[in-house]
This record gives structure tokens, C-alpha cells and sequence, in this order.
């Protein structure tokens, strides 16, 4: 009885030794999967390391697909889809950005172009401007010119025609009036010459050719006696030429005269001549 006593001590005290030893692994072991869990939550590298090694000995009995549905694996999924939209964007965006490298290619070279086509049109813009000026300072001269012409031929025109009404009772004088002719013509031709010249002046402003001055300025007047004398030999030749040129000009001059009609026409003024000077027709 002592004996049976003694072992039922013996089991009783190694029951109560394994209980305990039961409560202490099973304390470790809520421990650890506390410290694990947590640890898998705060550390991602923990976490990674955790999940290979239950991912290694899952597949070392069976092929895996134990964790198709697990947290990581879907993530895995997720990361690999969003990597490639990304990837897809980022080919996109490639694509996109070698455009835009192009087409900012071609401006730059279309804004080299313009640049160039600016530079010769400013060029252009200042040769048109000085070619403006230019002519716009040869205008004013040439208006300049015109108008001296303008003023000097108008003083001629009234100074010729003044003198033309007022040398016609002198030229129609017997005699006397070829010395008012011949004064009368050398004037008129001194006129013509310097209109000629003011007119070859101003054709020279305006870059014209020049007339022949010669033809009017080196113009010959006949002498007094020279006159006579031609007159004397065919003073109806003299009259019908000069009626000639009358007729050219639209104007016509009567007929001449007889040889009688002029003696009688000249005796007739003579005679006046006479009248109103006695003293001197007495001398």
C-alpha cells in the first residue's frame, strides 16, 4: 500500500509537471505569434522574410496554391498589373515626349527659317525705305526746279508779249522798223535760249536727256544792212516766206501788195512823217 502510494505521488507530480510545462510553451507560443504578427505589421522586411520562409515550406509539401488568395500573393497581383498600366503609360509618355521632341525640332528650324527670311526682309524694308527717300528728295527737287521754270517762263511770257504788243507800231514803221525788228528778234531769241536752258536743268534733275541747245542759241541774226540789202533785191519773196510760216503757224497774212501800192503807201506815210515834224522835213 506504501508503495502504490508512492508511484500514484510519482504520476500526480509528473502530470502537474507536464500541465505546467503544457502552459508554458503554450504562453511562448502566444507570445511569439503576438511578437510575429506585430512584427509582419510594423516591418515590411520582416513581414517579406516571414512570408518566403512559410511560402518555401508550404511548397515543399504541396504547390502553393494554399496562398493564391493570401494577402501578398493578391498584392503581388496588384503591383504587377498597376507595373504594367505603368509601363504602358510610361511607353505612351515616351512616345508622347519623342513627338513633342520632333515637332519642337521642326519649330526650331522653322523659327531658323523665319529668322532668316526676317533678316532679309528688313534688308528689303531698308533698301525700299532709302530708295523712298531718295526719290521722295528728288521729287521735291524736281517740284523745286519746276516751279523756278514755272515762275521764270511765266516773268518771260509777260515781259515777251508786253514787248511784242508794244514793238508793233515800231516794226510797222517803213525803214525804221527793221532796226526795232532786229532788236525785237534778238531779244526774243535771247529768251528762247535761256528757256531751252532752264529747261535742260531740269530734264537733268529728273535724269532726262538734254535738248540741243545749239539749235536756238547759236542762232544767227541778220545785220541791219543785210536786211536792207535783201529786201532791196526781192522784198516779195522776203514777204511771201515770211507768210509761209505764218500759214504753219494757223495764221494767215494778207496778200502782197503791189510794187505801186507800196510806193504809194510809203509816200503816203512819208508824207505824215512830214506833217507832223515841218522843222525837221524844212532842215
Amino acid at each position: 500500500m506504501g508503495r502504490i502510494g508512492s508511484n500514484m505521488n510519482t504520476v500526480e507530480r509528473r502530470q502537474r509537471q507536464l500541465a505546467v510545462l503544457n502552459y508554458g510553451l503554450l504562453f511562448v507560443m502566444v507570445i511569439a505569434l503576438t511578437v510575429t504578427n506585430v512584427l509582419t505589421l510594423v516591418d515590411d522586411s520582416f513581414h517579406t522574410n516571414a512570408y518566403r520562409l512559410v511560402e518555401r515550406v508550404i511548397k515543399s509539401f504541396s504547390d502553393g496554391s494554399l496562398l493564391a488568395n493570401s494577402t501578398t500573393e493578391i498584392r503581388k497581383r496588384d503591383t504587377a498589373v498597376a507595373t504594367s498600366i505603368l509601363a504602358q503609360e510610361n511607353n505612351k509618355l515616351a512616345r508622347q515626349a519623342l513627338d513633342l521632341t520632333n515637332d519642337a525640332v521642326a519649330i526650331a528650324s522653322e523659327m531658323k527659317v523665319l529668322r532668316a527670311e526676317k533678316v532679309v526682309l528688313a534688308a528689303a524694308a531698308k533698301t525700299w525705305e532709302d530708295k523712298h527717300n531718295v526719290i521722295q528728295d528728288r521729287v521735291l527737287k524736281n517740284r523745286a526746279s519746276v516751279q523756278r521754270l514755272a515762275k521764270s517762263l511765266s516773268q518771260r511770257l509777260i515781259r515777251n508779249t508786253s514787248r511784242a504788243v508794244a514793238g508793233v507800231f515800231g516794226k510797222s514803221l517803213p525803214y525804221l522798223g527793221i532796226g526795232v525788228t532786229l532788236t525785237m528778234t534778238s531779244l526774243d531769241l535771247n529768251d528762247a535760249c535761256e528757256t531751252i536752258k532752264e529747261l535742260n536743268q531740269v530734264s537733268q534733275t529728273m535724269d532726262l536727256p538734254r535738248e540741243d541747245e545749239n539749235t536756238i542759241c547759236g542762232a544767227k541774226i541778220p545785220s541791219k544792212t543785210a536786211v536792207i540789202d535783201e529786201i532791196s533785191r526781192n522784198w516779195k519773196t522776203a514777204y511771201l516766206s515770211a507768210s509761209d510760216l505764218a500759214s504753219q503757224a494757223g495764221q494767215n497774212i494778207p496778200a502782197p501788195p503791189t510794187t505801186d501800192e507800196l510806193v504809194s503807201q510809203a509816200s503816203s506815210l512819208l508824207l505824215g512823217f512830214r506833217t507832223l515834224n515841218p522843222i525837221s522835213s524844212r532842215k
